[in-house]
């Protein structure tokens, strides 16, 4: 009797840990930005951001659930425009390029990068991880740099490759941050976990 009854509560303590698709479904409003978020049933989103501009940015994806965790998959990569200054970093000794938001230490984590003399991409040209590429070819006319959010950064041969160089990279709209963290789902809200990755990512929205 008594393992009956250890299994009902491990049963019961099971299903209220448990969300349903069913019970995340709805409409989700965010009162900083006034964004929308409408999550469906069948795995589906639609994320309407409202812009710096004034216009909307309107993104579509996939969303799962694990326990109480939400994360989101678009079906596109919003890239947004940005202003950029190189400044050099003296304390670098290697030849590198390492991206900050803006000039702060926030760093932009690099997901790919190209050197190129002229037309032609060379190989084995620099290694990358986080936020820095070391770059291992001097003959070269340009780089560039493909991150999550951002266009492709792109510069120029005049770097001189006898040291570092910080690229501050400053966006000129809100950036797309569904896709970065998880979320979690606590009374009828959706709200943002931190991550080593992204320790200032802030987001909440409440379900109409």
């Amino acid at each position: 009797m008594k393992s009956l009854a250890y299994l009902s509560i491990s049963l019961f303590l099971l299903a209220s840990c448990m969300v349903s698709k069913k019970q995340l479904a709805g409409t989700y409003l965010n009162s900083h930005y006034g964004d929308t978020l409408h999550l469906y049933e069948d795995g589906n989103y639609e994320y309407a951001e409202q812009l710096i501009s004034g216009k909307v940015g309107w993104t579509e994806g996939r969303w799962s659930i694990k326990k109480k965790t939400i994360s989101f998959q678009c079906d596109h990569r919003p890239l947004v425009g940005y202003r950029m200054k190189v400044r050099p970093d003296t304390l670098a000794g290697d030849f590198q390029i390492r991206l900050t938001m803006g000039d702060t230490e926030e760093p932009i984590y690099i997901e790919d990068v190209a050197v190129y003399h002229g037309p032609v991409a060379i190989d084995n040209s620099n290694t990358h991880a986080d936020n820095v590429v070391k770059i291992l070819r001097n003959d070269f006319d340009s780089i560039v740099v493909r991150t999550f959010n951002f266009r492709a950064i792109k510069f120029s041969g005049n770097l001189k490759p006898v040291h570092g160089y910080v690229a501050e990279i400053y966006p000129i709209e809100r950036l797309y941050e569904l896709d970065k963290v998880p979320f979690l789902f606590r009374k009828k809200s959706l709200k943002s976990k931190k991550t080593r990755a992204y320790p200032n990512i802030n987001i909440s929205f409440k379900k109409e």
